[in-house]
């Protein structure tokens, strides 16, 4: 990560953090030094990384569907921040960080992998031009993984069968390395 990357996610937790506090009943006389120091270190934090957003929104919404697990995440975090504003308005301030901040955590990194295993556009027959690259070049535990994934991902059962094959190959050719002979 670039310094300028580390300012800007810094800069963001402080918006963030100092927004919260202003958000409280407890330090209520700060809310008129606390709103605006944190409603400048966001926009300097949103500043910051629109560029990069910017140059990869052609990308993002290039898949239908990440739209929607973007939305999906941000109904998600929007319903974090309610849970946490009844939280500290009940006084369980807090509670409503903690809440908060384990969702701002746990909530991206557990559907992101969701995400990446249904935004998988590598073809079945690419997955099997690159393992058999790979076997050319010796990289025989590469290519078996290809291979599997290709495996994985067709519903031919034909095709499945012949993969097969193709990895009971390459475990031959894994099996003679390791055994201390040369492959052909």
């Amino acid at each position: 990560m670039q310094i300028p990357d580390i300012w800007s996610l810094l800069t963001g937790i402080a918006s963030l953090i100092s927004l919260f506090i202003s958000a409280g009943d407890r330090f209520a006389s700060w809310r008129k030094y606390t709103l605006p120091v944190a409603m400048a270190l966001g926009g300097f934090a949103i500043g910051r990384i629109s560029p990069s957003l910017s140059s990869g929104m052609d990308h993002l919404f290039a898949d239908p569907k990440a739209a929607g697990f973007i939305l999906l995440i941000f109904i998600i975090l929007a319903a974090l921040a309610l849970v946490a504003y009844l939280l500290m308005r009940h006084g369980q301030t807090m509670l409503a960080y903690f809440v908060f901040a384990m969702g701002m955590i746990s909530v991206p990194t557990s559907i992101m992998p969701m995400y990446s295993k249904m935004a998988e556009v590598v073809p079945t027959g690419d997955l099997v031009k690159l393992a058999q690259i790979k076997v050319t070049a010796g990289e025989y535990e590469q290519a078996m993984n290809y291979l599997e994934s290709a495996k994985d991902k067709t519903k031919n059962n034909v095709l499945k069968k012949e993969l097969q094959k193709q990895i009971d190959a390459v475990r031959k050719e894994i099996s003679k390395i390791s055994v201390g002979g040369q492959p052909k």
